[in-house]
């Protein structure tokens, strides 16, 4: 029927959607000061929710390819960075999260500094909700999911997938 058609959400539209209008605020970023471009960047953060088996660390693993293509294409365009939480976090961990996944991908610390501010990334940070009991035991006094993870450190766009509760 078309209503049912009308009813249909384009979840990889709307996420191509979200993260070029977050590559074109950066042209105005640079000239705003900084205290507000640190605010500004802690906006850059999309949460997709859905039930167990409902596809979600599909649609990741199919975004970070399509976005591979994209930087393949075009090196301006941001590095996809793939995380799946329950495969990597520990509450040991949290702050390192990310140089630890791009160490597994074989690229070291003295790139990943040399990198770090220059590049713009996609963290697809996958399956939260997998390790939120863990997360929310650590008696880590930042409260903020941005903070905790360092995210403040890289110029980086983050999607972020956890089960609907």
């Amino acid at each position: 029927k078309d209503n049912d058609k009308e009813k249909t959400y384009d979840c990889h539209q709307r996420v191509l959607k979200f993260l070029e209008e977050k590559e074109e605020n950066k042209s105005e970023e640079k000239n705003e000061k900084q205290e507000q471009r640190s605010s500004h960047k802690k906006k850059k953060v999309m949460i997709i929710q859905g039930k167990s088996g409902s596809g979600k660390s599909i649609f990741c693993r199919h975004l970070e390819e399509s976005l591979w293509n994209n930087y393949i294409n075009d090196s301006k365009q941001p590095i996809p960075v793939y995380i799946s939480f329950p495969k990597v976090y520990n509450k040991n961990n949290e702050k390192d999260i990310i140089l630890q996944t791009l160490k597994g991908k074989h690229i070291n610390k003295e790139i990943m500094e040399a990198i770090r501010e220059k590049v713009s990334f996609t963290f697809i940070m996958d399956g939260f909700d997998e390790i939120f009991d863990k997360y929310n035991e650590n008696d880590n006094n930042e409260k903020y999911f941005y903070n905790r993870f360092n995210l403040n450190q890289w110029n980086a766009n983050v999607i972020v997938t956890c089960r609907s509760k």
